[in-house]
């Protein structure tokens, strides 16, 4: 009598087996597009960084848009749309400024 070792009575060629591999390989390519579509978001090439020491000072003036009086919910700051009519300088995305 032969003694049967392998813990999945599944054959290796049988439909059960080929649906489940089809299954890992369809999730292992959707993450894998998902994933590559991401990196797409990143234009930090265009972008530069320079490092500068000195002493902190307060920001004086300028326009209060809101206060927060919580720090969840409503009266928080990052629920709320405030309307910014423009910025005083050049601000440049992606090349287009």
């Amino acid at each position: 009598m032969e003694k049967n070792y392998h813990s999945n009575s599944i054959e290796k060629t049988s439909p059960a087996r080929l649906g489940h591999i089809f299954k890992s390989f369809a999730l292992t390519l959707a993450m894998l597009v998902v994933g590559i579509g991401g990196v797409w978001g990143q234009i930090a090439t265009t972008y530069s960084f320079q490092q500068t020491t000195g002493t902190y000072a307060d920001i004086t003036g300028g326009t209060l848009l809101g206060t927060a009086t919580t720090s969840t919910g409503a009266t928080s700051l990052d629920d709320n749309v405030y309307a910014v009519t423009g910025l005083p300088f050049t601000f440049t995305y992606n090349g287009v400024g």
